[in-house]
């Protein structure tokens, strides 16, 4: 299926009106990369204002990674808003953090990563990045020259070891291992209030869907998913914005109705 494309203007009112039943979650998850970073930079100051404005309004923000925890909440450093790192193994919405992958899994991780990073001496550009519950071979910077022999390097490397407990995610120019059945989507089924069975808009998951497809899929028809993309492309999202621009709108449109909401007084009617 295809998302259906549309304005941050209009994914902001579906969203709000969704937001002003009693029953919501108000709840938004977006990808760190896939939804707000244009670069390996921080997050913007338009991106850090929508978000905490969003947070002071009462609304559940979580921001999630394939990056160490600590490397994420560096770039967000918003106040409010929980930072899970390393595909969601890092992290929690305010209780007891996930505790990350099994003892033996971590000691076969350690392993591999003393190796690993020894790889980069042989090959220009290549950079190997070492996580609490991870490790990713990079070769962006590699010349097109090299790059044969440091993914034959990659693969003898794992063939020598053993990778149980551990599962391949390729990524453009990247290889990661994470643990099995460790994925962004689990942090949705650690919200500390569960969504309703039906369908409810003000559940909001955003990310690209080469990052994103677990968050999607673990989502369902629970909320609203929201694919970033300049195209139109298979995808299990069911809403798409153009850009990560599109994104920042979206959070800043949000945020302004939502402070408006918040002001308004609620008492009864009288005629």
């Amino acid at each position: 299926m295809s998302a259906k494309p549309v304005t941050p203007e209009e994914l902001a009112s579906e969203v709000l009106d969704a937001a002003a039943r009693p029953w919501s979650v108000r709840t938004l998850v977006l990808d760190l990369e896939g939804a707000l970073e244009p670069t390996v930079s921080a997050l913007s100051e338009e991106a850090r204002a929508a978000l905490g404005r969003l947070a002071r309004a009462g609304w559940r923000v979580g921001i999630v990674s394939s990056r160490a925890a600590t490397d994420a909440r560096s770039r967000v450093n918003v106040e409010g808003v929980h930072v899970f790192g390393c595909h969601g193994a890092e992290g929690s919405w305010g209780g007891r953090d996930a505790g990350g992958p099994s003892l033996g899994v971590r000691k076969r991780l350690q392993t591999l990563q003393v190796e690993a990073r020894r790889l980069t001496w042989y090959v220009t550009g290549s950079h190997v990045e070492v996580k609490p519950a991870g490790i990713a071979f990079h070769d962006q910077e590699i010349a097109e020259g090299d790059l044969l022999r440091w993914r034959e390097l990659v693969e003898d490397l794992l063939s020598k070891h053993d990778l149980s407990g551990l599962e391949r995610l390729e990524g453009e120019r990247v290889l990661e291992l994470r643990p099995q059945g460790q994925h962004k989507g689990r942090v949705l089924h650690r919200l500390p209030r569960a969504p309703r069975g039906a369908f409810d808009a003000s559940l909001v998951v955003v990310g690209d869907d080469r990052r994103d497809r677990d968050l999607f899929e673990t989502l369902g028809n629970r909320g609203l998913s929201v694919l970033v993309a300049p195209d139109e492309a298979p995808t299990r999202a069911v809403r798409r914005l153009a850009g990560r621009s599109e994104v920042i709108r979206f959070l800043e449109l949000l945020a302004e109705g939502e402070e408006k909401r918040v002001a308004t007084p609620t008492g009864p009617r009288t005629l």
